[in-house]
């Protein structure tokens, strides 16, 4: 069988989509580019290789490569989110260690934007407030809500659409909706 670029080129944009996972939890917009960039060059390589004057065997070949690769990024998938959300979650543990403590000492549901007013009128002492916003800063965390047994925190979000992070802090068990990461932890 003959092995040239294109058969390169289809592997590592395989690769590319694949791994581009490890960035789901931790940076969205990294991982857009990423998966973006991946089913551009697998897309391409694909095609070349469909068109190109190979022969039967090998085109077919290749085309069972690329759905293996599908299966394949379809079972790992689950496993690299969560990885992703584990390293977002031990590369901001203090921030959001500190965060989880304030919060969950408020007696009452919370909905936060990491805006001063919404802070303070929703019970926070200054001290807090500014807690909060330095704990906040580095963590790309655009909304917190709390209810009575969790706390939420968006690590991104559009219209209907939210990805994050929730700390169940009750005794309650959570359903099975949501994916355990570790500890108290789940997303």
């Amino acid at each position: 069988m003959n092995f040239s670029l294109r058969h390169i080129t289809l592997l590592i944009g395989v690769l590319t989509i694949i791994l581009s996972f490890l960035w789901f939890g931790r940076d969205t917009d990294t991982y857009d580019i990423i998966i973006l960039v991946g089913l551009a060059i697998t897309t391409i390589s694909f095609l070349i290789i469909l068109f190109k004057e190979d022969s039967l065997k090998q085109k077919l070949f290749w085309t069972f490569v690329v759905i293996v690769s599908v299966g394949l990024q379809w079972l790992t998938e689950p496993l690299l989110v969560r990885l992703s959300y584990r390293l977002f979650i031990k590369q901001h543990e203090k921030s959001l260690v500190s965060m989880t403590e304030l919060i969950k000492a408020k007696k009452n549901d919370l909905f936060l934007s990491p805006s001063t007013e919404l802070l303070t009128r929703n019970g926070f002492t200054q001290p807090e407030v500014n807690q909060i916003k330095k704990d906040l800063k580095d963590t790309k965390i655009s909304l917190i809500q709390k209810d009575s047994n969790k706390i939420f925190y968006r690590t991104w979000g559009m219209l209907d659409v939210s990805h994050g992070i929730y700390y169940f802090y009750s005794s309650d068990k959570p359903d099975k909706r949501y994916k355990h990461i570790f500890d108290n932890w789940y997303y």
